[in-house]
């Protein structure tokens, strides 16, 4: 069996019947330690552009792998977290490795960390068969470095509130006939938490009011989450 815990665990003891007596097994804690920062030939960043942040607010997540040796094979973590909206922006390669641009987005309040995550790397090794210089195998050989954790404060924000810079606009026609219905259009444009984003609910007094789901459009625009809202 392999194990890969990412917290301490403790595997509990089991029990094995054998010619009608029973065994049983010892439990086994596990400790599971945070990784250092690796340090050499091949390296692995995380920054991030704000430490402190309200629910909802955007900051950009980076990653940069750098390298001094020919490397043939890289895989990278992805940095998911629960606690955290993260959208792959963009990738860069490097003529000494590969760096990307997250847009972060915390969910809760709270104090949280991101990392270390891990890079597998590989290279290619060269062995010699039977002692003879034309008889040669090639394998890869495979390595595992970790970058460096990074811990955000969260800080929340007033209840039944969203963070952001909006424009909220709402048209409706000014008159009617009795009875006849009067769509009134909710536009809202801005920058903020579209995450968290629900739809509006408009009370007005002596008239029914019934509503659809809103359209949001969202897109990135100067390392911010922006977008549109639209609902009748």
């Amino acid at each position: 069996f392999v194990i890969a815990p990412d917290k301490n665990i403790t595997i509990p003891s089991f029990k094995v019947k054998i010619d009608g007596q029973i065994f049983t097994t010892k439990p086994i804690k596990i400790v599971v330690t945070s990784p250092k920062k690796t340090k050499g030939d091949c390296e692995l960043d995380l920054n991030i552009s704000k430490k402190s942040l309200y629910i909802g607010e955007s900051a950009i997540l980076s990653i940069k792998f750098t390298k001094q040796k020919n490397i043939d094979f890289v895989q990278i973590q992805n940095p998911a977290n629960e606690n955290f909206y993260l959208k792959e922006i963009s990738k860069t390669n490097l003529a000494n490795g590969v760096a990307y641009k997250f847009l972060l987005i915390p969910l809760k309040s709270g104090k949280f960390s991101i990392g270390p995550i891990y890079a597998k790397i590989g290279h290619q090794v060269k062995e010699k068969l039977f002692q003879d210089p034309f008889f040669t195998m090639t394998s890869i050989k495979y390595e595992t470095i970790y970058s460096n954790k990074l811990n955000i404060d969260v800080k929340p924000i007033p209840k039944d509130t969203i963070f952001g810079d909006f424009n909220l606009k709402i048209t409706a026609k000014k008159e009617v006939l009795a009875n006849k219905p009067n769509i009134a259009t909710v536009k809202l444009t801005g920058c903020g938490d579209f995450i968290n984003m629900k739809e509006f609910n408009l009370k007005i007094k002596n008239a029914s009011v019934y509503s659809d789901k809103p359209k949001i459009k969202t897109f990135i625009k100067d390392n911010k989450l922006c977008g549109n809202l639209d609902q009748n």
